[in-house]
């Protein structure tokens, strides 16, 4: 029972979070969990407007390439 009430407040917080980028607020970098710099950075990249954020081919090659990265740590 207490997954179904942890599961709404998680929706909740995401629809927050949309909601505040809509109003142009971009979301504070988390402490937790820790997001890399090259991350970070380019997810503030796609909170641009429109006409400067990344395309759909940018965002999949760039996930790629960060796939490629973390792999080789391993």
């Amino acid at each position: 029972m207490k997954s179904q009430q942890v599961l709404p407040n998680c929706h909740l917080t995401f629809i927050l979070s949309v909601a505040s980028c809509c109003r142009g607020k971009k979301p504070s970098r988390p402490g937790t969990p820790h997001i890399g710099d090259i991350l970070w950075d380019f997810m503030q990249k796609c909170w641009l407007d429109a006409e400067h954020r990344p395309s759909a081919k940018m965002v999949l090659e760039f996930t790629r390439r960060q796939l490629e990265v973390s792999e080789g740590k391993f």
